[in-house]
This record gives structure tokens, C-alpha cells and sequence, in this order.
């Protein structure tokens, strides 16, 4: 094999080194890929989780209970249904100690 490389004017060294390229060219292109998400807007449900930390780090910052739903409700995060309402409920019933601002909101 190493025979065909020197007869091409490359060496061994020289296609490690490609190769090692194209490895990583094909890995940092996979590791981008897999980054890529569907956006909460264009997959509109109830993603409770995802919801609550948003609702909880904008009322965190002043926004009011409204506020935060409604953003969570144009960026997909809630689908404006009562059982997702419910879902963010229990969801942030069960960390009283770590979202106090959506909490006391919803529940005082």
C-alpha cells in the first residue's frame, strides 16, 4: 500500500493527514448537527418544564404571571390548554424552594 501512495507523489504521512482532517471536518459537522433543535414555536405544545424555567427566570426579572404566560405562549413553550396549565402547576408545586417568584404568584 504505501508503495501506491509514493508512486502518486503523496506519502503515508501525508494521507494520515487527510484523513485526520476529514475526521474531524465530519465530526465537528455532526456535532452541529446534533445541536440543532426544533424551535417551541414551530412544534407548539405543552413543554411544562421548559415553560416554568422561562416563566420563572421572567418573573425572576419583574415580569408578572401574565406576562411570562403569554411568552411562553407565543414561543410555543404552552399551548394555551388547561391540562398544560395543570402540567406547569404540578411541575412548579414540586420545586416550591427553587421558582419562589412563579410559585408565590400561582399559588398565593
Amino acid at each position: 500500500m504505501a508503495g501506491n501512495f509514493s508512486q502518486q507523489g503523496e506519502s503515508l504521512t501525508h494521507h494520515k493527514n487527510q484523513m485526520k482532517l476529514f475526521t474531524a471536518i465530519a465530526t465537528a459537522a455532526v456535532i452541529g448537527a446534533s445541536s440543532i433543535t426544533t424551535a417551541p414555536a414551530e412544534a407548539a405544545g405543552c413543554y411544562a418544564s421548559t415553560a416554568t424555567r422561562e416563566m420563572e427566570t421572567l418573573m425572576a426579572g419583574g415580569a408578572t404571571l401574565k406576562q411570562a404566560w403569554n411568552y411562553s405562549l407565543k414561543n410555543g413553550q404552552v399551548d394555551g390548554s388547561d391540562i398544560c396549565w395543570i402540567k406547569i402547576k404540578g411541575y412548579v408545586r414540586q420545586y416550591k424552594l427553587i421558582k419562589p417568584y412563579l410559585y408565590n404568584a400561582i399559588f398565593s
